[in-house]
C-alpha cells in the first residue's frame, strides 16, 4: 500500500495529526521519506587503520515527527533497511531537541561556509561582528537569507519605492540605448511612428519627465499638474493658440516658479565644424543659435503673457492647486552631445574652449547637453 507507513523512494508521505501521547495534548504528524541506495558506505578498521568501505545498498527511511500546529520538528529518524531481507537493522539514529538545532546548524556551516583550499576550517557558532566580515562573507550571507533579507527591505522600503527604482533603472537603461546605440532613435520613431528625432525624444521625456526634475538643477521641477510638458505659453496663458515650449515645468517648493525647457537632438552640432572663424576660434552652428533663438523668445513671451503669476484650472476652469509664478523663469536648452569635440587622439581644445565661453555667456537658456544629462540622471540613480 503506497501511504506513509509503507512508503517508495521518490515520495514525501506525510501522516494524518495524531494525539501526543505524552499527555500534552498537542497533536503531531510523521513524514517518512524512503531513500534508495544502490551502494552505500561504512567506516571499517583494516591493520589498525579506520578506512571507508563501499558496501552493497540498501534502503534509508528518513522519519520526521512534527508538531501539526507550527511544524517544529519533534525528532528526526534515520533507520538504513536490509536490502536481502527489507527489514530495518537493528541500529538507527534519533536527534530530538537540540540535537535537532545543532544538525541543522552543521548542515548550514558545511553548505554556506567558504572552506579553506587545503588546510583545516573551524566554522564557529558565534556570529562574526559584521565590521570583520569580508565581501565575499558579505555575498554567503546573502545568498543563504535572500528570503530574510528580502522581507527585511520591504519592512523599510515600500513596494511603490521598489517599482519606482526599477521602473527609472530601465528609463535609464532606454536613455542610454536611444543616446547611444546606432539606428535605436530612428526604429523608435518608426515604432512609435513619430516624424523625426526630435519627436522621439519629446514622446521620452513625456514619459520620464522626472529625469527633468532629477538633473537639471538642485530644485526640483515637476509638470504642470497632470498636464504634458509641451505648453503653449504665448497668446494663450496655457489655454489658447500661440508659441509652444518643448516642456513647461513649475518648481516643487512651499511657492512654485515657472520653468521652461527647449528639447533639439543629440546629433544638432554645437559648434559649426565646417571651418574655424579665426585661429583657435569656432563659432557656434546656425542650429546651435537658432535654438538658443528660439529658446529666448519662448520665455520673453511667457513672461509677458504670464506677467507675475497664474493659476492653473481644469477642464470647466475651476481653480486647481496654488498660484505658479513667473518671476525671472529659469529656462533650459538641451541639445547636442560633447563627445562632437573629441577626436582620433584626444580632445579638441579649441572647440572645447569655444563651446564652455559661448555657453558661460548665456545666462538663459542654460545649455545642458544629453550626455551631461545622461550622465547626472545616472549618478543619481545609481545613489539610489
Amino acid at each position: 500500500m503506497d501511504d506513509y507507513q509503507n512508503p517508495i523512494p521518490g515520495k514525501t508521505y506525510v501522516s494524518p495529526p495524531i494525539t501526543d501521547f505524552s499527555g500534552s495534548g498537542r497533536r503531531l504528524r510523521i513524514a517518512n521519506r524512503m531513500i534508495d541506495q544502490e551502494q552505500s558506505f561504512a567506516l571499517g578498521t583494516e591493520r589498525n587503520e579506520v578506512v571507508l568501505r563501499r558496501t552493497h545498498g540498501g534502503d534509508v527511511q528518513l522519519q520526521l515527527k512534527f508538531w501539526d500546529i507550527d511544524r517544529s520538528i519533534k525528532l528526526i529518524t534515520l533507520q538504513t533497511y536490509n536490502s536481502a531481507t527489507d527489514k530495518p537493522h537493528n541500529a538507527s539514529i534519533s536527534l530530538t531537541g537540540n540535537e535537532i538545532d545543532q544538525f541543522i546548524l552543521m548542515l548550514r556551516h558545511v553548505q554556506h561556509t567558504a572552506l579553506s583550499s587545503n588546510g583545516r576550517t573551524v566554522i564557529s557558532d558565534s556570529p562574526t561582528p559584521l565590521d570583520e566580515l569580508t565581501s565575499s562573507d558579505l555575498k554567503e550571507v546573502v545568498a543563504s537569507r535572500s528570503a530574510e533579507i528580502a522581507d527585511i527591505l520591504l519592512d523599510t522600503v515600500t513596494e511603490s519605492d521598489l517599482v519606482a527604482i526599477g521602473y527609472r533603472r530601465s528609463q535609464l537603461a532606454h536613455f542610454e540605448r536611444l543616446l547611444y546605440e546606432t539606428g535605436f532613435a530612428a526604429s523608435e520613431a518608426t515604432r512609435l511612428k513619430k516624424r523625426g528625432l526630435e519627436a522621439v525624444w519629446q514622446n521620452f521625456f513625456e514619459q520620464n519627465h522626472w529625469i527633468f526634475g532629477y538633473a537639471l538643477t538642485l530644485i526640483w521641477h515637476d509638470s504642470l499638474g497632470e498636464r504634458k510638458l509641451e505648453q503653449v505659453v504665448s497668446g494663450s496663458s496655457l489655454v489658447k493658440h500661440g508659441k509652444r515650449s518643448d516642456a513647461v515645468l513649475a518648481s516643487r517648493a512651499a511657492i512654485s516658479n515657472v520653468c521652461l525647457v527647449e528639447i533639439k537632438k543629440p546629433d544638432t552640432d554645437l559648434l559649426d565644424y565646417r571651418e574655424h572663424y579665426r585661429p583657435g576660434c569656432w563659432r557656434v552652428s546656425q542650429e546651435m543659435a537658432g535654438a538658443v533663438s528660439q529658446a529666448q523668445i519662448t520665455l520673453d513671451y511667457a513672461v509677458r503673457e504670464l506677467q507675475s503669476s497664474f493659476k492653473l484650472t481644469d477642464d470647466r476652469g475651476f481653480p486647481q492647486g496654488n498660484d505658479i509664478f513667473a518671476y525671472q523663469p529659469r529656462c533650459y536648452l538641451i541639445v547636442g552631445r560633447t563627445d562632437q569635440f573629441s577626436g582620433e587622439h584626444g580632445v579638441n581644445r579649441d572647440q572645447l574652449r569655444s563651446f564652455e565661453l559661448f555657453r558661460s555667456s548665456v545666462k538663459r537658456p542654460e545649455i545642458v547637453t544629453y550626455d551631461e544629462l545622461y550622465e547626472r540622471t545616472k549618478m543619481i540613480i545609481e545613489a539610489d
